[in-house]
């Protein structure tokens, strides 16, 4: 048998002496002190013999037995020796031995001491193990107690370190905290304050690589108020022709300062680092932003082609699977008092061809009014399409001339409405607009530039008496004039229908006029001399007051939305074409629109020019408002 090593010897007495059972007169402890002496000597003479990994194993045990004697500074001492051997090859095994010697220390109040092995575990952690993330918490630990026990220059010099693997770690919010924090505890003393420039630029950097230029400036006036020099150095230079190189996206700028500054100061592998990051991403994103914003453009509008497509086939399913709208005298749970029609005309469409569908619309809609009850209807057509009518007299197609209104002789020969007749009364006189709320505001002046002769803005308005005459009337479905018949025999008491025209062209002139000669009215009549020479002040719900009149155009109860349009016209989405805009949801509005398929309109050779408003349209508007549920408050 070889003979055994003096440390082996040792080791063996050791073991028998910690396993050996006290006698009598001895106690345990004195058994562990013995025990921890020979692991002690054989631990030393494994180091000897070079045996490093025996010698940490052999210090261990000894530490152990300290702690079973309750000898805290001996384990500790312990323990570090143990480490100490361990670091010879064996980071894991060393970093566990310092992390027993930092809690004994700890535990005894030697923070500093503590401070000292937390610390060679952070590079233990980064040298060995290359671990950045434990090393970067040992640091901070070591930094913390540092500055406990007023040693802040090895607590910043372990500050420093955490934020450098911060930053290595892509931690850069907390990167720039450790960096600053590290700067204004060097500020405060004369020795140490030329060294914030350099705790600047590094968290200058890492703010441009968060790519978050606004926190760099921010951060760059920042340290130029705590250091009035730090504006003129190389370093504060240096950081502003970074952002802006990363601002206007120049990549030869960049560039070119980097190694301009490298011809001076030379760069470390940190700087080197970060600044080929704050490259990389902004190449990526000058490369990225282009190819994205095209990506999302095609995107875009694929997902516009398949909306519009599902909207087709809902549409289509929906007209050949849907429900035919009730008769027009049928019961619905309630109908509008006010109802509004606004005609989108196709601005290519013919205007004689408009001015026909126009007048066909208007004359039916007063019939279909009437028959259902409703008291007020209001027409709204925004191009003015009648504004040239070959058989009116000049005088009425000026530029001075409504829009609508020029059609209303020959609406009220359709309707029969001529003074003198018993069966309606017709009248057309000049009412002022309730302003549109969106249109006007209390701080906007009304522009001079709109002054006109008159001040009033032109409604025209016919009256049609409760039962139609003559041609319309043969011309109706016989259901209508079976219940128009009903209606006129068995109520003599029926309103008239009143019904008013209006158009865009004449609306913000003439409100602006109405506006101002009401205001001048209003304080005519205060007998106050103050009213007299002071600026006048109208506010807007006194102007509404002033402007609502139910006989013209007030808030409608349901509005229809109609589109005159020709065969290639491609309709908008919904939109009030310059109605005035009163409180109207969307549930209290019908969007009518052609009802045959691009396909039928190639296959149809007597495909009409333009659609007018039918009764099948104007029945399913009355469903829809009669289903629609309304709610009021907030």
């Amino acid at each position: 048998m070889p003979s055994k090593s003096p440390a082996q010897i040792l080791l063996e007495k050791a073991d028998k002496k910690a396993n050996s059972s006290g006698g009598w007169f001895t106690s345990s402890s004195t058994k562990y002190e013995e025990a921890g002496d020979l692991y002690q000597q054989a631990a030393n003479s494994f180091k000897l013999e070079k045996l490093f990994k025996e010698a940490g194993d052999a210090f261990a045990r000894e530490a152990e037995c300290r702690e079973l004697c309750k000898e805290e500074n001996e384990a500790s001492n312990a323990w570090w020796n143990a480490a100490k051997a361990y670091k010879r090859g064996y980071p894991d095994l060393a970093i566990q031995a310092l992390t027993q010697t930092v809690v004994h220390l700890t535990k005894a109040g030697r923070f500093r001491q503590a401070a000292d092995r937390e610390k060679e575990i952070g590079q233990i952690y980064l040298q060995e193990s290359n671990n950045l993330q434990k090393a970067c918490e040992s640091f901070e630990r070591a930094g913390d107690w540092y500055q406990q026990e007023d040693a802040a220059a090895t607590a910043n010099a372990c500050f420093k370190d955490a934020a450098d693997l911060h930053a290595e770690l892509e931690n850069y919010p907390q990167a720039i905290a450790r960096y600053e924090q590290v700067a204004d505890q060097s500020l405060t003393s004369a020795l140490t304050k030329y060294s914030v420039k350099e705790y600047w630029l590094r968290a200058s950097l890492c703010a441009l690589a968060l790519g978050d230029t606004v926190t760099a400036k921010r951060n760059m006036q920042k340290y130029c108020s705590q250091d009035v020099t730090f504006s003129s150095t190389r370093e504060a230079k240096f950081i502003n022709v970074l952002i802006e190189a990363v601002e206007g996206g120049d990549v030869e700028a960049f560039t070119a300062a980097v190694v301009e500054f490298d011809q001076v100061t030379k760069l470390d592998n940190w700087k080197t680092n970060i600044l080929l990051k704050i490259k990389r991403v902004h190449v990526a994103r000058s490369l990225l932003l282009p190819a994205m914003g095209l990506f999302f453009a095609v995107l875009l509008r694929a997902l516009h082609f398949f909306y519009a497509a599902a909207l087709a086939v809902k549409l289509f399913w929906k007209r050949q699977t849907g429900v035919s709208p009730q008769p027009l005298t049928a019961s619905r749970r309630r109908l509008p008092k006010h109802l509004a029609i606004v005609f989108a005309v196709d601005p290519s469409l013919q205007e004689e061809v408009a001015q026909d569908v126009l007048t066909e619309s208007v004359v039916d809609a007063v019939t279909w009014c009437q028959a259902i009850g409703v008291q007020k209807l209001t027409i709204y057509e925004e191009r003015g399409v009648f504004h040239r009518c070959p058989w009116l007299p000049v005088e009425l197609t000026g530029p001075r001339a409504d829009l609508l209104s020029n059609c209303v002789p020959t609406i009220r020969d359709r309707l029969h409405v001529q003074s003198g007749e018993d069966c309606s009364t017709g009248s057309e006189t000049e009412y002022p607009l309730t302003p549109p709320p969106s249109d006007y505001a209390e701080s906007r002046p009304l522009s001079p530039d709109f002054r006109s002769e008159e001040s009033t803005f032109r409604i025209t308005t016919i009256r049609v008496g409760a039962s139609p005459c003559g041609d319309e009337l043969r011309k109706s479905s016989p259901t209508l004039r079976k219940h128009r018949k009903q209606r006129t025999s068995g109520d003599s008491g029926i309103s008239d229908i009143l019904v008013c025209f209006a158009s865009r062209e004449s609306a913000k002139p003439a409100i602006a006029n109405v506006a101002q000669d009401l205001a001048r009215n209003e304080r005519s009549r205060k007998s106050s001399p103050a009213y007299a020479d002071g600026p006048f002040e109208i506010s807007v719900p006194e102007l509404g007051r002033l402007l609502e009149d139910d006989d013209a155009l007030s808030a409608p109860d349901f509005m229809i939305v109609h589109h005159v349009e020709s065969l290639g016209y491609v309709s908008r989405p919904l939109e009030l074409h310059g109605f005035p805009p009163w409180h109207i949801r969307l549930t209290e509005i019908y969007h009518s629109k052609p009802h045959k398929s691009t396909v039928q309109k190639w296959l149809s050779p007597h495909w009409p020019l333009a659609f007018p408003l039918d009764e099948n349209t104007f029945r399913a508007s009355l469903d829809e408002f009669a289903s629609a549920e309304m709610r009021f408050g907030k």
